[in-house]
């Protein structure tokens, strides 16, 4: 429910306030409590649709980990076969899909092209998006986009920044992460 409505408020933003004569969307949520000075020039240096930096926090015990865990590549579990036959799927939660090598962006570290990866989706605690992909239509889906029938039942995956990046890719945009730049969410 919290994805659902913080997909409608983003896409009423969308709506309401973004004109097809901005360049790009800077998505930032309130409890970032690092976004260094370099942050956006850098990301906009890519001149990527879709792209995001690594999001960390400090643990209790001061260890630095990885926030935004919806930031990843691969592929992710699906309901098992019953449950996509009859497009019911209580209880299913996506997972990451370790047999097919689903990374995070700390397990990304390597990327070599222009320091950038390509993933399959994205978060959104630092989010830059060129508006020119929200004004050829692609918002943040409020139901699981991803196994959603015709007949209205929804999917199990691909909710608000999860399902942005699935419809991009569909027209033809792709997502993309610099895990060399980090961010820093309140602990």
């Amino acid at each position: 429910m919290r994805h659902s409505m913080l997909a409608m408020y983003r896409n009423t933003f969308i709506s309401a306030e973004l004109g097809c004569d901005i360049d790009y969307v800077l998505w930032i949520d309130d409890d970032m409590v690092d976004v260094g000075p370099d942050v956006l020039p850098t990301l906009l240096a890519f001149n990527k649709p879709i792209v995001v930096p690594r999001c960390l926090f400090r643990t209790d015990t001061g260890k630095i980990r990885e926030y935004d865990l919806n930031s990843w590549k691969g592929r992710r579990t699906k309901p098992p076969l019953r449950q996509l036959q009859s497009g019911s799927y209580p209880g299913y939660v996506p997972r990451p899909d370790k047999k097919a090598r689903h990374k995070h962006l700390n397990e990304l570290m390597h990327a070599t092209v222009d320091r950038l990866v390509e993933i399959e989706s994205v978060g959104a605690t630092v989010l830059l998006v060129n508006a020119e992909v929200h004004c050829n239509g692609i918002n943040f889906p409020v139901m699981n986009v991803i196994g959603a029938t015709w007949n209205g039942r929804g999917g199990y995956d691909g909710i608000e920044t999860e399902g942005l990046c699935y419809m991009a890719k569909i027209i033809g945009y792709q997502c993309y992460a610099a895990p060399h730049i980090t961010v820093r969410h309140r602990d």
